[in-house]
């Protein structure tokens, strides 16, 4: 497991966890996932149509582009 620095926002985790939940699902050759996560902002910046060049919106690109390699799938959140 890659080393991450320990000054990492929360969010970033977020991200990280993400990342390598995306990472093992596309090694194990799965397709038509519903990825579910607790962060409303994680879920709309995933849907949001553009990104910028700061470490947290890195981390946002790389998601995205591993969820692109998926057919039918989709991150989502259900926030009360």
């Amino acid at each position: 497991m890659p080393q991450y620095s320990k000054k990492l926002t929360n969010l970033a985790w977020a991200f990280v966890c993400l990342l390598h939940g995306l990472l093992w699902a596309h090694d194990l050759g799965l397709e038509n996932m519903m990825f579910e996560l607790d962060s409303k902002t994680i879920v709309d910046e995933i849907s949001a149509s553009s990104t910028g060049i700061t470490d947290f919106n890195v981390l946002l690109s790389k998601c995205k582009a591993f969820l692109s390699n998926f057919s039918n799938s989709m991150v989502y959140g259900e926030f009360h």
